[in-house]
């Protein structure tokens, strides 16, 4: 705006004005005003203003940050520059807002009770005392943003299965993934400051874990990387490497997994309604495997367990859950993918007899494992009745990119009554490889 003729504007009709004033910054409408009388009356325009907050804030009202009513929009466009202006310059204070009321738009429809528990902002002040408590030279400012939109949740140690980051369990194995209030991010920073996980002057803390296992996320304080921790507390990265808010993105991931519904709402422990949670297990492609045979469609995902991975143990490794779904077709199902030349005949119930898998790691080696069932069990198949699932683990060489693939043995019928020969049911590959987002 320097050098500029207030005059030379004035001869402009309200219309073009406003155009002009669209091209501006908020900044610079504001140094507009304060040059003549009648440009303060033309800038104060509540359209022009409230084109700049949907623009700016994206409001469709004149509400301010706590949802207190502004009178009109220049001042609502006041109250949220004093609050949040900062992350506005840095072009991330959209992305973190759309972020969040994404996710609580999500957990409000499928799981209230996680809802509930997710806490209003926190102000700048709550932040920098954080700060001061665990001697950062800083926070970084998409940290800063994520604790302003959202102070965490307040659990207060109920909710196995209520953590906004979802979990999945396999055997006795639960885990589920929570936001940690501020005060439980300084208690257990300065825990694992004294176990000597984290290095004297290490500028990480934690901001996320597992009620029931040491599933722990924590956020450079200085770079916003964002990594997890193996059992034996090692870090492993948890975003691709490069970008200067990789805290933004790990959330961005995420909620864009609930959203297309990659992770979805499901018992962790299927037959156990109190289980419902958010499951990290995907559930479509490329990440889930499917295919059908006999009617029997097999389906299988995997999640990366690094609370249970062991990287100094070349035996051991990387350590992953893996969730298979059983299904037999509907009638109407089975009739429409029927590719036989005889006449259509019904497939109504299949029992499992046994399980083949072929284990590939990542220099090529192959392994076989056989057995009867799977963990004990001999599902019985109706068609179109709900999958059964489980869930079974398996390791890889630390950081290399291994597979699975195999099959699984049915009978028509029952073990008992069979109608028909054994057959096998496909299960194709699916990948053993630390992703590039850690969930």
């Amino acid at each position: 705006m320097e050098g500029c003729e207030s005059s030379t504007l004035l001869c402009l009709g309200a219309a073009e004005l406003h155009t002009v004033c669209r091209l501006l910054s908020p900044e610079d409408v504001a140094r507009l005003c304060c040059t003549t009388r009648e440009l303060r009356v033309l800038c104060s325009d509540s359209a022009l203003w409230r084109d700049i907050c949907r623009l700016v804030w994206e409001l469709t009202a004149s509400t301010g940050p706590a949802g207190e009513d502004c009178d009109g929009f220049a001042h609502a466009y006041r109250a949220w520059h004093a609050q949040f202006g900062a992350y506005a310059r840095l072009g991330i204070f959209l992305r973190g807002k759309n972020t969040l009321s994404t996710l609580r738009s999500f957990i409000s429809t499928h799981l209230p009770p996680v809802a509930h528990s997710l806490l209003p902002g926190t102000s700048e002040a709550a932040v920098d005392i954080l700060r001061a408590a665990l001697q950062l030279p800083s926070v970084a400012p998409s940290l800063r943003l994520l604790w302003r939109l959202t102070a965490g949740q307040r659990l207060e140690g109920e909710g196995l299965f209520l953590g906004c980051l979802g979990g999945y369990a396999a055997y006795d194995h639960i885990c589920n993934t929570r936001l940690l209030r501020l005060d439980e991010v300084v208690s257990a920073t300065r825990q694992l400051r004294r176990r000597a996980v984290l290095a004297a002057g290490s500028t990480m803390v934690v901001v996320a874990a597992s009620l029931t296992c040491n599933r722990l996320f924590f956020v450079d304080c200085v770079s916003a990387a964002v990594s997890v921790t193996t059992m034996t507390g090692e870090t492993v990265a948890a975003t691709p490497p490069g970008g200067e808010h990789a805290l933004l993105s790990w959330l961005e991931h995420y909620v864009s997994c609930l959203s297309s519904g990659m992770f979805s709402v499901e018992e962790a422990v299927p037959g156990e309604p109190a289980s419902r949670s958010i499951s990290l297990f995907p559930r479509h492609e490329p990440l889930l495997s499917s295919a059908v045979t006999n009617s029997v469609r097999v389906q299988a995902s995997v999640v990366f367990m690094p609370e249970v991975s062991d990287r100094r143990d070349v035996g051991r490794g990387d350590a992953f859950a893996y969730r298979i779904r059983f299904a037999l077709l509907s009638l109407e199902e089975q009739q429409a993918t029927w590719a036989g030349t005889a006449p259509f005949k019904p497939v109504h119930s299949v029992q499992l007899r046994g399980r083949h898998w072929i284990i590939t790691d990542g220099t090529g080696h192959e392994s076989e494992v056989q057995g009867e069932g799977v963990i004990g069990h001999f599902p019985l198949l109706t068609a179109g009745a709900e999958p059964f699932l489980y869930e079974s683990m398996t390791y890889q060489q630390a950081g290399s990119r291994g597979s699975m693939r195999g099959s699984f043995t049915f009978v028509e019928g029952t073990l008992e009554r069979p109608l028909s020969a054994d057959f096998r049911a496909v299960c194709a590959p699916f990948t053993l490889e630390v992703p590039a987002f850690v969930h």
